[in-house]
């Protein structure tokens, strides 16, 4: 098609062409005084050959086996895919079932605790206004008090499997090891981090303080995408939680403070792949015992911690702070795929591992 824009001022500008199912292009342009400029955009586009279909496969007792699935680009334009895994026989569990609660203020001897976080053996909280970090086992009891050097006021936290990170509603985010109790490294973040979460599927972590755009950045601080603040519309964002096991996914959860103190405290779920708020929320303070001054703290998913499940967690500041679990979808051991997304050129192949694993699965039984 032709597109005619009238009225541009003369400088130097870059002209992006999108349309649905093609690869965005993009072009430097010089508008001059008296001129008229045109830019040609020539779109390519992918297309995606998935073999084989489907996968059906018999594994011993005990005994594991793989298979590859094959992404082919047959199209003009490079291929950006990802995948993940809808769980049809585990389809039965109950979203939104609180699993755990347990008082952060009576267990860690005082308030002020604002984020939660979860290794997988451990919840974690921190408290805003000092340095102070606090260990408990699962069941909610004190383990230890801590700090790290170099670290204070820390509110949202998150994981990568290896290494805490964590921000103090400043430009900075600190990577933490929180077994030598030690600052590894920071990263000079573009924006404010007060909630943060880490994004697997990209290497990088989603951070914002309150009103302002949901921003994902690399491990180096770069910018890779936003979520726009006139998208989520959200003005109290105190936590944020990666989350790859839900249909449809990967989604990211926002905790916001809403109306403030006493007033209901929304979780938000916003699509990753459109970059979009779903219109799904969850009021927390409906589930938990009366409290007047609760307000939204941190936020994060781990699996398996309730054995089938992967949990949606967070912190409520209040009188108590409360640290609660919820059921947020299925999660299998079984099943596993490798890698979860990647990018095909033009006429390229890809693969992706899918994994078995009957080692604690009854014989006979039949998986989908």
């Amino acid at each position: 098609g032709t597109y005619n824009i009238s009225g541009i001022l003369v400088g130097n500008y870059t002209a992006t062409c999108t349309a649905t199912g093609y690869n965005p292009a993009s072009a430097g342009i010089t508008i001059v005084v008296g001129q008229t400029t045109t830019q040609d955009f020539a779109m390519t586009a992918p297309t995606m050959n998935i073999t084989p279909a489907a996968i059906n496969v018999i594994v011993d007792p005990f005994g594991t086996a793989t298979e590859l699935v094959n992404i082919n680009n047959n199209g003009n334009g490079g291929l950006d895919w990802d995948a993940s895994l809808e769980l049809l026989t585990e389809s039965g569990k109950d979203p939104w079932d609180l699993q755990f609660n347990f008082d952060v203020t009576a267990a860690s001897g005082a308030a002020g605790n604002a984020g939660a976080e979860c290794d997988g053996q451990y919840y974690y909280s921190t408290r805003w206004a000092s340095n102070l970090i606090h260990k408990y086992d699962l069941t909610g009891a004190l383990i230890e008090e801590f700090s790290i050097p170099g670290v204070t006021g820390l509110r949202d936290l998150a994981f990568d499997g290896t290494y805490m990170y964590g921000g103090a509603a400043a430009n900075t985010v600190y990577q933490m090891d929180f077994v030598n109790k030690t600052l590894v490294s920071t990263i000079a973040s573009p924006q404010p981090v007060r909630s943060i979460a880490y994004d697997e599927g990209q290497g990088g972590f989603w951070v914002a303080n309150w009103a302002t755009d949901i921003v994902l950045i690399n491990m180096s601080g770069g910018t890779i995408t936003s979520i726009p603040a006139a998208t989520h519309g959200l003005a109290g964002i105190y936590g944020t939680a990666y989350d790859n096991w839900s249909a449809g996914g990967p989604f990211l959860w926002i905790f916001d403070q809403g109306a403030g103190a006493g007033m209901p405290q929304i979780l938000y779920q916003a699509d990753l792949n459109s970059i979009t708020m779903t219109g799904f929320t969850h009021d927390v303070t409906a589930d938990l015992p009366p409290n007047t001054s609760a307000i939204a703290g941190g936020l994060f998913t781990i699996p398996n911690v309730y054995p089938g499940t992967v949990s949606l967690g967070g912190l409520i500041q209040g009188t108590p702070d409360v640290l609660f679990m919820y059921e947020l979808a299925p999660f299998a051991t079984w099943i596993t795929i490798a890698p979860g997304s990647g990018s095909v050129p033009a006429g390229g192949n890809g693969q992706m591992t899918v994994n078995f694993d009957a080692g604690d699965i009854p014989a006979g039984t039949v998986k989908t």
